[in-house]
């Protein structure tokens, strides 16, 4: 993919709710007061360009994409991120504009475009199709039938019948061989990764998907569970504020944690405050015994749609993030 222009095309509609952003979309100084803030701060630079090199390696990511991995190390070098779930062949058309308006704002702040593939989410319901309009203006569903059972999207693979509905799409689209020396590749997730890196080769769009960033991310869990009283708290505030001046929330805040545990079956379930303690599906467990869990296997935890935005900048310097319009509801609350 090439990339021309270097201006950003910005659409954010004013509606008076922009005194609940810090740093709001159409502030001309915007850049300039991120970077301010971002100046000074320490992060695990090294440690996240090496979890980023070996995991864009990993997708078949290019050159372009290495050298802004390794300008991270820099400590006056900032991130542009954006994000979407992992839909199947790249998923709705803007997707992939949040891509190129990630790129292309990267650009212009001199920074590293990131995109976050929130493979750890589990509702399939939302990724496993896609349309498609031909010439003659009909439209066509293709649709995987995977499992929705509570996994991690990053743990679905695909069957023959899969394959076929994938092959069908490619014949739609004029594609028969975008895939073709990755027909032994089962993950779902690893196949929609390659389909992403090879809209995106030679643009430097770097991506991430969290399972990488656990064992980094484990303080940041421990401060959720920890702390969930006072975070709930201050985002059922805020929310309340935010309806009250005029907007909708989109985010649930009335169930105790932003986190979410796996269990055993690879389910992914919400943690919910009970009493002194928490339950995850049937079982209960006290903070001590969560906190004991973060330690040793990280690896089992997971943000919600709150969280996620505050974990990427606890580990990321991010300069902006490229919203599509449920998320910037999420930041207004």
């Amino acid at each position: 993919m090439k990339i021309i222009s270097r201006k950003t095309p910005k659409i954010y509609h004013e509606t008076g709710l922009s005194s609940f952003l810090e740093i709001p979309p159409h502030d001309p100084e915007g850049m300039k007061k991120a970077e301010d803030q971002l100046a000074g701060r320490k992060y695990w630079r090294k440690e996240i360009s090496d979890l980023l090199l070996t995991y864009n390696q990993s997708i078949g990511n290019d050159a372009v994409a290495f050298q802004k991995i390794q300008e991270l190390q820099n400590d006056n070098t900032y991130c542009v991120f954006t994000g979407q779930q992992l839909g199947f062949m790249s998923g709705p058309a803007y997707t992939i504009l949040k891509g190129i308006a990630c790129l292309l704002l990267a650009r212009e702040a001199n920074a590293v475009p990131i995109f976050w593939l929130a493979t750890e989410d589990h509702d399939v319901g939302e990724i496993d199709h896609t349309y498609l309009l031909d010439t003659l203006g009909n439209l066509s569903k293709f649709h995987l039938s995977l499992p929705k059972d509570g996994r991690f999207v990053e743990e679905l693979f695909l069957t023959t019948k899969h394959f076929k509905v994938i092959n069908e799409f490619l014949e739609a689209v004029e594609l028969p061989d975008l895939i073709k020396d990755l027909s032994g590749e089962t993950s779902y997730t690893k196949m929609m990764v390659h389909i992403m890196v090879r809209l995106f080769s030679g643009t430097g769009l770097v991506f991430v998907e969290p399972y990488i960033l656990r064992n980094l991310a484990s303080s940041f869990f421990q401060k959720e569970i920890s702390e969930c009283d006072e975070i709930m708290k201050v985002l059922q505030n805020t929310t309340q504020k935010f309806v009250e001046a005029g907007g909708k929330g989109a985010l649930d805040v009335s169930e105790g944690t932003n986190l979410f545990l796996k269990m055993e079956g690879k389910f992914r379930c919400k943690i919910h405050r009970d009493g002194d303690g928490f339950h995850v599906g049937r079982e209960k467990f006290s903070k001590e015994e969560l906190l004991i869990i973060v330690e040793s296997e990280p690896e089992r935890f997971s943000t919600n749609a709150a969280a996620r935005p505050l974990l990427q900048s606890t580990l990321f310097p991010t300069l902006a993030y490229v919203a599509g319009p449920t998320e910037l509801t999420y930041y207004h609350q």
